[in-house]
């Protein structure tokens, strides 16, 4: 356990094993397994980051509360390139297997980023209300969790939203779990965490073919 420290949003694992937390004062801090800092990132702006991922050259993407996204040399601690384009807070990023990035956002969009262009190249739309999480299924296809009380699937190629499972209160995190094996054609597994008068957990499947959920005993959905 990490003690006296500020609070934090986000957290990834490098490939070294150290891990980098979002701060919620700004930046990000680099910690070694044992719980030193090894360093701190620091934007130099007053507002939170909210999530972190890790790029596959090994930099790194912040999402903040300044409706931005930022890209961080983790070697000389300085920020190479500011992703501007969403209305509302960051809360939510992560990366695809091609090196785009993805982001959620209080606006209620997902944005696709290409990062060698600085450049939004798609704009995904169906939330009422803030996408809280993001997560990459193995496919390449993004599940979104949402304050909306409802889990989309996105094929990012066209854009469109193929399913749409609704919850019974908002979501608040979503990852994806290892699949079963290939030939029960399973893609994966998707967790999620919703708030109502306690915080509890579900579990669905997506299956590949039929493009339909299948919830876990136990979870209420619709």
């Amino acid at each position: 356990m990490l003690h006296g420290l500020a609070r934090f949003n986000g957290v990834a694992v490098l490939p070294d094993g150290r891990v980098v937390f979002a701060s919620a004062h700004g930046g990000l801090c680099v910690l070694d397994l044992c719980g030193l800092t090894v360093k701190t990132l620091d934007g130099n702006w007053a507002a939170s980051d909210f999530a972190v991922a890790v790029l596959p050259d090994g930099s790194v993407v912040s999402a903040s509360e300044d409706s931005t996204l930022r890209v961080w040399d983790l070697a000389s601690g300085q920020t190479v390139k500011t992703l501007e384009g969403h209305a509302a807070e960051v809360n939510a990023v992560a990366v695809l297997p091609d090196g785009r990035v993805v982001s959620g956002s209080s606006d209620c969009t997902l944005r696709v980023w290409d990062l060698a262009l600085g450049e939004t190249v798609k704009i995904l739309e169906g939330h009422s209300v803030s996408v809280n999480a993001v997560a990459v299924l193995r496919d390449g296809r993004v599940v979104s969790a949402s304050g909306d009380h409802t889990l989309r699937v996105w094929e990012l190629a066209s854009g469109r939203s193929l399913a749409c499972l609704t919850l019974d209160a908002p979501s608040e995190a979503v990852a994806v779990l290892p699949g079963g094996p290939s030939w029960l054609r399973w893609t994966d597994w998707v967790a999620s965490s919703t708030t109502s008068a306690w915080r509890r957990a579900i579990l669905v499947r997506w299956p590949e073919a039929q493009g339909t959920w299948s919830l876990y005993p136990g979870t209420k959905g619709t």
